[in-house]
């Protein structure tokens, strides 16, 4: 069998107003040792906004979990566009097919169907559905859902030198469930892709 890296590798919202952000990726990702790219949107602005209309507009915390989680599918169909023609995938049993292939590459995943449909009916502790989590905790949970290789978080700061996971968490970094979601992956980055 064909032993490549798996990586999930997310896209924070923060980063969207980058006007060379498909080239910065694209940039990246030849710079890694070849595998199988599993691109994830974050939320960005649009999470943000539901965050801000929670104050005014009263609905349970699930239901703004599920509203942020369709924000997700938004921006994972805008990365999609940015970085055509690579392939968008929006159902988990295509991803699970791609990944059997073994074969590098680099896709966009849509994990709205991913979170809906199977998430919680798979091995390991399901994502709590509330403000704790976000596009970090998802890709952890996708990333030790597919026994990923390693999960990459592209965000806008630099990770101060020394810091755990609990640390970023506290200082807000990654969301307060990311320590939780990431502390079986065999290999967890962080990238300032704004650098």
């Amino acid at each position: 069998m064909n032993d490549i890296v798996i990586r999930v590798v997310k896209v924070g919202g923060s980063l969207f107003d980058l006007p060379d952000l498909p080239a910065r990726i694209i940039d990246w990702l030849a710079a890694q040792p070849s595998g199988l790219n599993i691109i994830v949107a974050g939320g960005g602005e649009r999470v943000e906004e539901l965050r801000q209309a929670e104050k005014a507009v009263p609905l349970t915390t699930v239901g703004y979990h599920w509203l942020c989680v369709r924000a997700l599918a938004t921006t994972a169909e805008i990365l999609a566009e940015w970085l055509r023609p690579l392939p968008f995938i929006r159902g988990f049993d295509e991803m699970q097919a791609t990944i059997s292939f073994r074969l590098p590459g680099t896709c966009i995943f849509d994990v709205f169907e991913f979170l809906h449909e199977h998430e919680g009916q798979l091995p390991g502790e399901v994502l709590p559905q509330d403000w704790s989590v976000t596009s970090d905790s998802i890709a952890a949970r996708l990333a030790r859902v597919i026994d990923a290789d390693e999960l990459v978080l592209f965000k806008s700061a630099t990770v101060p030198a020394g810091s755990s996971l609990e640390d970023l968490a506290k200082q807000g970094y990654v969301d307060a469930f990311f320590p939780q979601a990431a502390e079986e992956l065999p290999l967890v980055r962080l990238v300032n892709l704004r650098d």
